[in-house]
């Protein structure tokens, strides 16, 4: 326990907690987990949200590290963000950033460092920051965290630059291209959406932002108007940014009516109305609640462990999982 908040929450939802999550967790061998991942995240229900651990579960862990992966396993997490760029030499690791400065005990950009340039510098603790220690884990390769989520999680790649068909190449190596989701900002009829090579492989789902008064961000003003015109590359689900409550509950009856996950993120003030992670540990109900009530059923979350335990106490997940399940049949 790190935070009187986080202490709080956990107790205020009861001493169950630490059973459901291994109820949660065990009995499943990998390949069956991993199926029955799939088979939940393609069949939508107001009884089972998803629960994405934003660049890995690094409250205890590094942001983006193999620990915050095992992190995540442990808890029962779905699956994990992670971030994704290049290095001077053209491999791919897991780094927000275009620096080294916040996450690791190096600095400078990335892209000026070679792959064993990289791993010789370690990542700070948490969410990085000039005060945080210094930890044994390194930036790991896009190969290392698909290899260690393996049959375990599913991952969401967030792809930094033009890196798409990379990525996939490494996924389809591992052997992993049917547990990733691609995300894509772009326009249904955007040349970087129709030619996605991700498309029919992997899981897609675009990001869907309303209209604000910033002219740099990509927007569209009808959240139900804008859904069905992604239907032709068969998304699992889409990423909704909104500013204000109507603009989400406008395209919720939508995605449902076309079988589709609806994903929020509760990271920060910017995002769902504010219905942020900080708000939702006082109180939970009103933020976290609000967005499930409304058929929210992807939340990517800061705090992975606390929503789940609320989850489990509003019964919005199963605590335990029935094995077997596929990709879509037309994939």
């Amino acid at each position: 326990m790190h935070s009187l908040a986080r202490a709080l929450l956990l107790g205020f939802l009861g001493g169950t907690l630490g059973v459901s999550l291994i109820v949660a967790c065990a009995g499943n061998e990998n390949d069956r987990h991993i199926d029955d991942l799939k088979k939940r995240l393609e069949t939508p229900s107001d009884t089972d949200v998803f629960v994405v651990a934003h660049r890995t579960c690094w409250q205890e862990t590094a942001e983006n590290s193999i620990a915050g992966i095992e992190r995540c396993v442990e808890i029962g997490v779905e699956m994990i963000e992670i971030d994704i760029r290049e290095t001077a030499d053209g491999n791919l690791v897991l780094l927000h950033d275009e620096t080294m400065d916040r996450t690791t005990n190096a600095t400078g950009r990335l892209i000026d460092l070679s792959l064993a340039e990289v791993k010789e510098f370690r990542l700070k603790a948490g969410a990085g920051g000039d005060e945080a220690p210094v930890t044994n884990e390194t930036v790991p390769t896009l190969e290392e965290a698909l290899r260690a989520a393996e049959d375990r999680l599913l991952v969401n790649l967030d792809i930094k630059e033009d890196l798409y068909q990379q990525a996939l190449e490494i996924a389809r190596d591992v052997g992993a291209e049917d547990q990733i989701l691609i995300k894509l900002r772009a326009a249904p009829d955007d040349p970087l959406t129709r030619q996605a090579a991700a498309l029919g492989e992997t899981y897609f789902m675009p990001i869907i932002r309303e209209c604000n008064d910033d002219p740099l961000r990509d927007c569209m003003k009808s959240l139900s108007e804008a859904i069905p015109r992604y239907t032709k590359y068969d998304p699992i689900a889409v990423e909704v940014v909104n500013h204000t409550d109507a603009y989400l509950l406008d395209g919720i009856p939508v995605a449902k009516d076309l079988d589709l996950r609806i994903w929020v993120n509760t990271l920060g003030p910017r995002f769902a109305a504010g219905r942020s992670d900080d708000k939702s540990l006082i109180d939970p109900d009103r933020n976290w609640g609000f967005l499930i009530d409304n058929g929210v059923d992807i939340i990517q979350t800061d705090r992975p462990e606390e929503l789940i335990a609320y989850l489990l106490q509003r019964n919005a997940r199963p605590a335990a999982h029935s094995p077997s399940g596929s990709l879509r049949q037309n994939r």
